[in-house]
């Protein structure tokens, strides 16, 4: 393997050109124009690809496979583009650590392919011995199913088995009774995430929608939550309205039973799980099968995310007059129902570190904080105070952590950028931290380094920023420079395992990750300064980032790829028209990017907290500023670029991609290359398996090694 890896590390290290430019015009797919306008808000808005939002129709499907084969006959001439697909698929293949639980001695434990879907699941006993429990191959029931999820239940004696069809986000959930082990005959149908078992592990909680109908699974609204009870061994016909969001639709929800089994948390949110827009809990003692849930806590601005149970007492982590986030306890009888200092205790204050989770493990706190983008564990007690940092081996993420009020120790994850994501066990008295599992990797971490640097945006704003490379690689401008941000929903951006930026690090190129605003890295106020109407704020601080490293000497005029993905292909698209002259590509993978029509497909309608929505006249005004479909000028000249799209994709549809693609190819006016790339039976990820996965991005490197070279 060192010598494969040595092999690839030494193909062509494309200098990047000042001005790419490929000098023969392409042959694009014809794409016909519609004389659809919309006039919103008093402005004339054209969109004359609209057609393409018709995704089972025969014409779309045809526009998708030529620019396939546009593709791949252009990039038939790049001799390095078996060699990159070999070389990130060895990669990928490295067996990735899935969902796991401990359940009194016993952990589960499960791994995953490289296409994040589940192969196995393994029980390892107290004495240190480990048995097979379920195989993706023997719960299939067709030949397209992926094993989806799993869940124990609290005694470890029953599993709830969630499986798809391809790519779906849609689940069918079985329970195993390990007994047998025997399935019970009922499949409940109609669910997107996964149960939480309630405290006898005789039922559990699920939310549950209406599917859409068949063929309407890329554009179908999906909306309305409605949380059910199941009692095992009966028919889903049978199950309990438990609650469900009716004056509020698409607002997301999320049960919780804390470990004690007496409290069932109902956690309903605006845009995200814990974004601090709007928040509302509701509580019922499941001591009393009667009881109907009631509202707990309710606070439009604040959020608050339920942690556990302790004494007689409810933990939660809240945004509420603390930014960067603090722990209350909260007496589950509170009334009135709106937050009353009366009603709560302070656990742990606000801190000028961004408290991002909080678990209870025995009688102690487990408490991630972000220093600066990176990552701190620490245990505290119930009473704040600070008993241990916890090591951590890298710049990464930590999570899940996993434990319970009665246990003495947790199980944490950590991955980063070289590490795909290994399990440990702390005690949570001593500190003490011991490895669970750790894969096996087809190259040696140690040749890569995660710097970090500071960067200026042009308000002024302190914006931190990651930049990997191999360790022997310096700032002297011949490499390209591969340049990634988020900023949304408040997700921190750490660095996490990526085999295709490995590969792409291996052979001498610059990996770089801006946490922009939008992201949570220094909490609510970080993220409101990138969302909604403040998105500039966002791509301003990702552009600034660019200027950053070709100022700095990473890359030359021209040297830095743009890239943005799902959420963020936004950020980047919207980007790199503004300074062309600083990119010198651009891909952008499994993006939205028509801002105005982005709510009326699929489950996008709760993004609108986060991005707006064009029937408010403000909001409108903001996105149709960087809406990177509607900003596409005839005449421009942009880098070359290819967008990546999965066929079965319910996230961000491609309809998105193909409206982009067909508007920038008929808009270039310049010799660049302009490519659609639809993976076929993709979803929001890029296939089902390693080498689906590495099909995808070994072309993506083909792309770039051919379109920077010319």
């Amino acid at each position: 393997m060192q010598l494969a890896r040595t092999l690839f590390a030494m193909t062509l290290l494309v200098p990047p050109a000042a001005t790419p430019v490929v000098a023969q015009e392409l042959p694009y797919p014809a794409a016909r124009r519609v004389a659809v306008v919309d006039t919103l808000h008093g402005v004339a808005v054209p969109d004359p690809y609209r057609w393409l939002e018709d995704l089972g129709s025969s014409e779309t499907r045809s526009f998708a496979a030529a620019q396939n084969d546009l593709l791949d006959g252009w990039l038939a001439l790049v001799p390095e583009r078996e060699a990159f697909r070999r070389r990130i698929a060895e990669i990928a293949e490295v067996e990735r650590n899935g969902p796991f639980y401990l359940r009194g001695d016993r952990i589960f434990l499960s791994s995953l392919d490289a296409g994040l879907a589940l192969t196995r699941v393994d029980v390892r006993e107290a004495d240190g011995s480990t048995r097979a429990l379920l195989h993706a191959d023997d719960v299939r029931e067709s030949p397209d199913d992926r094993l989806a999820g799993y869940v124990v239940d609290p005694a470890g004696a029953r599993v709830a088995v969630a499986l798809a069809r391809g790519q779906s986000r849609w689940l069918r959930t079985r329970v195993l009774d390990l007994s047998g082990p025997t399935f019970h005959p009922e499949t409940l149908v109609g669910l997107r995430s996964a149960v939480v078992w309630d405290g006898t592990g005789d039922g559990f909680f699920y939310v549950r929608y209406d599917p859409p109908a068949p063929g309407e699974e890329l554009t179908a609204k999906v909306e309305r939550p409605r949380l059910f009870h199941h009692r095992v061994g009966t028919s889903q016909t049978e199950d309990r309205l438990v609650y469900e969001v009716a004056e509020h639709p698409d607002r997301l929800l999320w049960p919780l039973v804390t470990q004690d089994g007496r409290w069932l948390l109902i956690h309903t949110a605006a845009g995200g799980t814990f974004t601090g827009l709007a928040d509302r809990v509701l509580v019922a003692d499941l001591t009393d099968p009667t009881a109907a849930p009631r509202l707990l806590l309710e606070w439009e601005g604040a959020g608050f995310a339920p942690i556990e149970a302790t004494g007689n007492r409810l933990l939660f982590r809240t945004d509420l007059d603390a930014p960067r986030g603090r722990i209350l306890a909260v007496d589950p009888g509170l009334r009135p129902i709106a937050p009353d200092p009366a009603g709560w205790t302070q656990v742990l204050p606000e801190a000028e570190a961004t408290l991002t989770a909080a678990s209870l493990v025995g009688d102690r706190l487990l408490v991630q904080w972000t220093v600066d983008a990176r990552p701190r564990l620490a245990i505290h007690g119930l009473d704040g105070r600070l008993e241990h940092d916890v090591e951590l081996s890298d710049i990464g993420s930590v999570g899940p952590i996993v434990g319970g009020p009665t246990d003495r120790a947790a199980l944490y994850g950590f991955s980063s950028l070289t590490e795909v994501g290994s399990v440990y066990r702390l005690d949570v008295t001593t500190g003490d931290v011991q490895v669970v599992r750790r894969p096996d990797y087809a190259f040696d971490p140690d040749d890569f380094v995660t710097e970090q640097i500071f960067y200026p945006s042009p308000d002024g704003t302190r914006v931190p920023m990651f930049v990997a490379h191999r360790r022997d690689r310096g700032a002297d401008g011949t490499a390209p420079v591969f340049l990634y941000a988020y900023g949304a929903f408040a997700w921190i951006a750490f660095p996490w395992f990526q085999p295709h930026v490995i590969a792409f690090l291996e052979r001498g190129g610059v990996y770089a990750l801006p946490n922009v605003r939008g992201g949570g890295e220094y909490g609510e106020a970080w993220h409101r300064a990138g969302m909604r109407r403040n998105k500039e704020n966002a791509i301003a601080d990702y552009l600034a980032a660019a200027e950053w490293l070709v100022a700095s000497g990473w890359a030359k005029p021209g040297g830095v790829i743009g890239n943005g993905g799902s959420a963020s292909g936004v950020l980047a698209a919207a980007a790199v028209p503004r300074r062309p002259d600083v990119f010198g590509a651009t891909v952008i993978d499994i993006p939205a990017l028509d801002q105005l029509r982005y709510h009326l497909f699929t489950a996008a309608a709760s993004w609108i907290p986060e991005f707006g929505s064009a029937e408010d006249p403000e909001d409108f005004r903001a996105l149709l500023a960087y809406s990177p479909y509607h900003n596409l000028e005839p005449g421009t000249c942009l880098p070359p670029t290819l967008v990546i799209v999965g066929e079965k994709d319910e996230v961000a549809p491609p309809l998105h991609g193909y409206k982009y693609v067909a508007r920038l190819q008929e808009a270039q006016r310049c010799g660049n290359p302009v490519f659609l790339r639809t993976i076929p039976g993709a979803g929001h990820s890029y296939g089902s398996d390693a080498e689906e996965y590495a099909r995808t991005w070994g072309d993506a490197w083909a792309f770039l090694e051919r379109a920077m070279r010319e």
